[in-house]
């Protein structure tokens, strides 16, 4: 795939790690995604001091926001490798299309893994 640490595009199944700061706030990945498909996208903090507060955004092509999510909480996170403060969209998508998956962050800075799963 195209998809770099700053952005790019991206395929279901990828995962990619990027670093965000005050120079370089959120990192924008594109991806096509068939009718029906459910994907389920995590961002987590792996910086080594666990500075990093995600935050996740899901456009459309038209940046219209379809979803987003800040932190997941500790119910989400029980029995997970996930930190509450990390963030995850489960989405059904009804359109096939390209769309665009926003890395942010809350606060902090740090590095991250953004994930994108098909839910079977």
């Amino acid at each position: 795939t195209g998809a770099t640490a700053e952005g790019g595009d991206c395929a279901v199944g990828d995962t990619v790690r990027g670093t965000l700061n005050n120079r370089s706030n959120r990192h924008d990945y594109y991806v096509r995604v068939q009718a029906v498909d459910t994907l389920v996208i995590t961002m987590r903090d792996i910086s080594p001091d666990g500075s990093l507060d995600p935050r996740l955004y899901l456009f459309n092509a038209n940046l219209n926001r379809l979803a987003e999510n800040d932190d997941i909480g500790e119910t989400a996170a029980s029995g997970t490798s996930l930190q509450a403060t990390d963030s995850q969209i489960r989405f059904t998508f009804n359109t096939g299309s390209t769309y665009i998956i926003r890395a942010a962050r809350f606060g902090g800075q740090g590095e991250y893994e953004l994930s994108i799963v098909l839910e079977e």
